[in-house]
């Protein structure tokens, strides 16, 4: 395997460690700012616009790939995610 597969492959497992790592917990943080007969109706709803956001930019950043190339484009999500990831530990509430 060429070196470019095993950093996309790397990338795209930590991408996906992320949003898995957030999921169990998302109920939790919810129940303090929803009564719990929304919780599922929330996070429902979080859990479809985190889907829908993946299918609108998907398209978007594939067309940005093909014309300023994969690499910055692939180092602008990757930073993009770390500041997000770095934002939430540092946050000290959900909102």
């Amino acid at each position: 395997m060429n070196k470019f597969a095993i950093t996309a492959l790397t990338i795209t497992a930590l991408d996906a460690m992320g949003i898995g790592l957030i999921m169990p917990v998302l109920p939790t943080l919810l129940r303090e700012y929803v009564s719990a007969e929304n919780l599922a109706n929330h996070y429902g709803i979080l859990l479809a616009l985190y889907a829908i956001m993946q299918v609108f930019f998907a398209p978007l950043l594939g067309k940005w790939s093909d014309k300023f190339g994969r690499r910055p484009i692939l180092l602008l999500s990757l930073a993009g995610a770390a500041v997000d990831y770095t934002l939430l530990a540092l946050s000290s509430s959900l909102w």
